[in-house]
């Protein structure tokens, strides 16, 4: 993960490397922790879901690239980006548990 220079002020995710899952949820909380920020900056609730999207490389991109801006540039198209990449890089301790 490198350091990004958009507003959202939050690192990078590609999800390459051995241990991507763990290193989601890490960024994931990152993530969301800017998401609050970038709503008390009064950004419009539909610019996150795209703002999200730009901080995606490598396996991640990939896991969002099938969704077209118009889902993304919604008010909750944070939500959507999150579930696909939660879907592509599933908590440890629940994947354990299937």
């Amino acid at each position: 993960m490198a350091d990004n220079g958009s507003d959202f002020n939050t690192k990078r995710f590609s999800g390459d490397g051995n241990d991507g899952a763990a290193a989601y949820k890490v960024w994931k909380r990152g993530a969301k922790a800017a998401i609050v920020v970038q709503q008390t900056r009064n950004t419009p609730a539909a610019a996150l879901g795209p703002g999200l999207y730009t901080l995606l490389d490598g396996q991640a991109a990939r896991a969002v690239e099938i969704l077209d801006l118009s889902e993304i540039n919604v008010e909750g198209g944070e939500e959507v980006v999150f579930a696909h990449l939660d879907d592509r890089f599933p908590d440890e301790v629940a994947a354990d548990c299937l």
